[in-house]
């Protein structure tokens, strides 16, 4: 229906259809940004660096590379894991 009004009230040519569309896109990226943003800046990310500080301290005096190795992959691929996620949505 609001195509219907939309396409009599304004005669937009193929160029500026175009245009519209990309003015669309580009107004929903920044609000897709911002609200990334703001999720992240509300997250418990200090907890989880709290975690992650203890762990390859406790970790580290032990004097395991192997466990310091397996640890850190894990943390490394979990970040990744979520920004694949939130890329792929």
């Amino acid at each position: 229906v609001s195509w219907f009004f939309v396409d009599k009230l304004i005669n937009l040519s193929g160029a500026s259809r175009e245009l519209m569309e990309g003015v669309g896109a580009i107004l929903a990226v920044l609000v897709l940004l911002f609200a990334g943003v703001w999720l992240h800046s509300h997250s418990e990310i200090s907890k989880w660096k709290h975690f992650i500080k203890n762990k390859i301290n406790r970790i580290s005096e032990t004097g395991n590379g192997i466990g310091l190795f397996i640890f850190s992959f894990i943390v490394v691929f979990r970040e990744a894991f979520e920004v694949v996620l939130f890329l792929s949505s």
